[in-house]
């Protein structure tokens, strides 16, 4: 079920399912019944259900925690509009560990930047600067858009040579930068090699919360029918999701 989802990776923090009205209406953290928390990031929900396609947001504190945290979401279907969004909830620590598991130079800094401009992970201090708005200049990148390089200058103020690179399929890029004084010869190729894996692993991640959706789906779709009375109720469904037997 939902709940052992998030178990399956400490990165994953939790699984929320939002109504068109922007009620949650489950949240695995929450005791079953008691009183759920308001619902964030509802921008990115409306876009979701509005789109009919997956979103992911920026960093934002947990509503129960002083924690950060990501969101994933994808729309689920009834009949032929969306009528709610499926939320996997990721914390920041989990994408600072892909970026470490990268095994980068230590003259390399390298992150992961949301649409906005914020950093969601970073290799160096990413407690002080996870949350913040990057470097003026990788924020001027991503509004020109696509894979660049430039000369730039960090957070902590080390002239850099950096390069940017969007990640597919999301609002996401990842962004490295090796500092000048250590530069030698042509590092470009490489630092586009990383960023292609770095970015597959997180669209692995993404994929897992895309195929636990259509589970849930299916599961939601079957609970809207037998309410409308359009499923035989003599006929009990074995739902997978614990939070939906209940229902």
């Amino acid at each position: 079920d939902a709940f052992r989802l998030t178990k399956t990776d400490l990165g994953f923090r939790a699984v929320t399912l939002v109504d068109r009205d922007d009620r949650m209406v489950f949240f695995t953290l929450a005791d079953f019944g008691g009183k759920l928390p308001e619902v964030g990031q509802i921008e990115m929900h409306h876009r979701v259900l509005k789109t009919g396609l997956p979103a992911v947001s920026g960093p934002f504190k947990s509503p129960i925690s002083s924690r950060m945290v990501v969101a994933v979401e994808v729309p689920i279907q009834k009949g032929v509009e969306p009528a709610y969004g499926l939320r996997m909830i990721v914390l920041t620590d989990s994408l600072n560990q892909l970026l470490a598991d990268q095994s980068l130079p230590p003259d390399w800094i390298a992150g992961i930047v949301a649409a906005d401009g914020r950093l969601l992970a970073r290799t160096h201090q990413p407690q002080a600067f996870v949350g913040q708005v990057a470097a003026p200049g990788v924020v001027a990148a991503i509004g020109r858009g696509g894979r660049q390089a430039f000369q730039g200058r960090t957070k902590e103020g080390i002239d850099t040579q950096t390069v940017l690179y969007p990640i597919a399929g999301t609002d996401w890029s990842v962004v490295s930068g090796v500092r000048l004084a250590t530069l030698h010869g042509p590092l470009q190729s490489e630092m586009y090699r990383v960023y292609v894996l770095g970015g597959v692993l997180l669209l692995l991640t993404l994929a897992s919360v895309y195929v636990f959706a259509r589970i849930l789906e299916g599961e939601v779709s079957a609970l809207v029918q037998l309410g409308l009375g359009r499923a035989n109720k003599t006929v009990r469904r074995r739902y997978r999701i614990s939070e939906l037997a209940r229902t």
